[in-house]
């Protein structure tokens, strides 16, 4: 157990959709220039329900360091397992892995708050096992690829032996 952990469970509250588990953690900077924290939970009441029952979170820091606090009682995404949220063309945006409800879907999101209200659909070709983007905006000026081609690694398992591979998707236009 870390000595001082950027984000607990909430056990005290069962019903709590982050009650059980937190982790695979998202870190981004928002609008207002606050840190924010987006993260994965799962309810002590459901916990042993696995991946399935899991809904995503954001908690937000004035600094680096924390202190970082949730933003509201409940999820702000219904499905997923990895939480992989990044920016483009002026919104958030959530790539959903295929556990939930709503899961192998792409959201979007006009204040990184609201991932549920806007569904733009399910994604075609193979569902995404555990994806990492690239996030050009990060680095040193390396730029992505033409228009809204966006691209990462995934986790792959031929033969049994786990590795990774690259996979790309097209963002609609914005």
């Amino acid at each position: 157990r870390p000595a001082r952990p950027v984000l607990e469970s909430r056990w005290e509250q069962p019903e709590a959709f982050d009650s059980y588990r937190v982790d695979d953690a998202g870190l981004a900077v928002g609008q207002d220039g606050r840190i924010r924290l987006y993260y994965k939970g799962r309810s002590a009441t459901h916990g042993a329900g696995g991946p399935r029952r899991t809904r995503m979170g954001v908690a937000v820091a004035d600094a680096r360091a924390g202190p970082f606090r949730r933003l509201g009682p409940g999820p702000i995404q219904d499905s997923g397992h990895e939480v992989l949220v990044f920016g483009h063309a002026g919104a958030w945006w959530s790539l959903v892995s295929p556990h939930g409800p709503r899961g192998r879907s792409l959201r979007f999101s006009f204040d990184g708050l609201g991932f549920d209200a806007h569904l733009l659909g399910a994604l075609e070709g193979p569902a995404l096992r555990a994806p990492g983007l690239f996030r050009p905006e990060l680095g040193d000026g390396e730029s992505a690829l033409p228009g809204a081609v966006r691209w990462g690694l995934q986790m792959s398992g031929y033969g049994g032996e786990p590795g990774l591979e690259r996979f790309e998707f097209r963002l609609p236009a914005g």
